[in-house]
Parts: C-alpha cells; structure tokens; sequence
C-alpha cells in the first residue's frame, strides 16, 4: 500500500516536469501545443472566441549578458510569477521560449484582450522588476502581441499555429512602436 502510494506521487511528479518549464514552473511548450490545439478545437466546434498574448521581456538579452545568467534566471522566475498572479485562474501560461511567454484565454473578446494586456503592462511597471541595461526602462517592461479569433474569423485560421503567428506579428508591431506596450495584429470580425 506505501509503495502504490510512493508510485503514484512519483508518477505525478513526472507528470508535470513533462509539462511545466524547470526553471520558472509555467507550462512548457509540450503543454501549450496540447492546450492550443484543444482550445482551437473547440472554438472551432462551438464557436467560441478565444485570444492570445505574446509577451516578451523588453531588452531582456542586456540583462542576461551584462548580470549573468542566475540573476537573468531570477528575473524570469519573478515575471512569471507575476504573469501567473495576473491572469484569470481560466486562462493559461506558457513559457513560449527564452524570454517570450504566452497567454491562452478562453472566452475573450477584442475589449476583454486588451484589457488584461493592460492590466499586465501596468502590474509590470508596478512591480519595478530592477532591469539595469534597458533602453526603455530601469525596469522590466514587456511588449505585448493580441490574436483573437471570433466565430466569424474561424475560417482565416485553419490551426492554432496561425494564430500565434498573428500575435507574433502584432509583438512586432508592438516592439516597432517603442516597446512597453501592446498591439493587436487582427482588428476584423
């Protein structure tokens, strides 16, 4: 009986280091390619909108070069700490890559998607994150890239991947304007 016991906890515990980034605890990028597909699925059978954000840690490259690697480390262990704080207990955090992080939110419209971008653009600047060897700011600030698919644009994005490419898009767009902020890539319904 301890050992089934003893099993099972190990189990779960290789159950979420397959899912979650070691360093920083979000969901890797196994997880979020499991979740996209279902949340594009659905969407697709029930007509659901849904949207995603694309973060990345303005300058972030500066830091981790001139401070080294565990204080980088620090740093993006605090933001996603403060990403996860941030969003809705429906919603779901990716680490996306290096210093570039995803937000899938289910059940989001134009308004609600640049509404929780904000609120996470200001918890940012609240939060003060010491960040050095920026340009922008002494602190973190994170550039943000908006998708959302509404019923009537299900048919433009076959699969989620198109989707996070219409965020990336909008990240660019988001960087190009002086960074510290958002931009949504597709403003049709």
């Amino acid at each position: 009986m301890k050992r089934t016991a003893e099993l099972q906890t190990a189990n779960a515990k290789l159950e979420q280091l397959s899912i979650r980034d070691g360093l920083i605890g979000l969901f890797n990028r196994r997880a979020m390619e499991n979740k996209l597909t279902e949340l594009h699925m659905l969407s697709q059978r029930y007509g659901n909108p849904y949207s995603l954000i694309l973060i990345d840690i303005d300058h972030f490259k500066n830091d981790n070069d001139a401070l080294g690697h565990v204080q980088g480390d620090e740093a993006l262990q605090r933001v996603s700490g403060l990403i996860e704080a941030t969003i809705r207990t429906s919603d779901s955090a990716f680490r996306y890559g290096g210093e570039e992080f995803l937000i899938a939110l289910p059940e989001t419209s134009h308004d609600s998607i640049r509404l929780a971008a904000e609120r996470l653009r200001q918890n940012f600047e609240t939060e003060a994150i010491p960040h050095p060897d920026s340009s922008t700011a002494s602190v973190i600030t994170i550039s943000l890239g908006l998708a959302v698919v509404t019923p009537a644009q299900l048919s433009s994005y076959p699969s989620w991947e198109e989707v996070v490419e219409e965020a990336n898009r909008a990240l660019c767009r988001a960087k190009q304007g002086g960074r510290n902020s958002a931009a949504g890539a597709n403003q049709r319904d």
